[in-house]
């Protein structure tokens, strides 16, 4: 990413960054009402949530929009993959909108400084740890573990978003999926930490209870 901050915090990109987002934003909601229908379940946990770490599956190209529609009014920062911030006019507009590029190495280490700052800021950080885009896919994929590691390391809880699919077809044309987006409890570390246990256990741990926790949100929608 050459010199380019992990996150930039300087006030002239604050400025453009909110401007930017909130306009993106009012088209997104609309966007969101008329084409996907969209529906959302468990919002008000959001707002009982101080920091946290948001996790969701990645089935949609427009996952992050869902995200931001979700916690609307709140802000978060999203983390993206490092090859989409060199692209000329899509990376300076998804650093913008908080997008900020996860390192392909040691990426925890490397972004834990920015990672404070984001939190302290605005009190939430989205991953999506299934670490790809899976095409309407309604299967939990594996996770990595870096969101979880983060968690255990700011001693925050999870939030599990689940963004749930229903194929429509009228008069056989084939229309936008319905998108219903199902906020869980927040998971917190403390729940996976004994004396005995190392913390790489305790992330794994965390780590397939939040994969578990989401994929029966799906499992009860189908």
């Amino acid at each position: 990413m050459g010199s380019l901050p992990i996150i930039n915090f300087s006030l002239p990109f604050k400025i453009a960054s909110f401007f930017v987002y909130y306009l993106t934003l009012l088209a997104v909601i609309v966007f969101d009402h008329l084409v996907f229908n969209i529906r959302m379940k468990g919002r008000a946990i959001l707002g009982r949530v101080g920091r946290a770490i948001l996790v969701s599956n990645h089935t949609l190209y427009l996952d992050p929009a869902l995200i931001a529609h979700l916690i609307a009014p709140r802000r978060t920062y999203f983390s993206a993959m490092e090859s989409t911030f060199h692209r000329k006019l899509i990376g300076p507009y998804i650093r913008l909108l908080g997008a900020f590029p996860l390192p392909h190495h040691n990426p925890l280490q490397r972004t834990l400084k920015a990672l404070r700052r984001a939190l302290d800021e605005r009190g939430m950080v989205h991953f999506f740890p299934e670490g790809e885009l899976h095409h309407q896919s309604q299967e939990i994929h594996p996770f990595n573990d870096g969101a979880f590691y983060a968690a255990f390391l700011f001693d925050i809880p999870v939030v599990p978003i689940v963004t749930t699919l229903k194929k429509r077809r009228v008069r056989g044309l084939t229309f936008f999926p319905r998108v219903t987006m199902h906020v869980g409890q927040p998971i917190h570390p403390a729940s996976f930490r004994t004396d005995k246990s190392r913390t790489k256990e305790g992330v794994a741990a965390m780590r397939e209870s939040v994969r578990e926790a989401m994929r029966q949100v799906v499992v009860s929608q189908h």
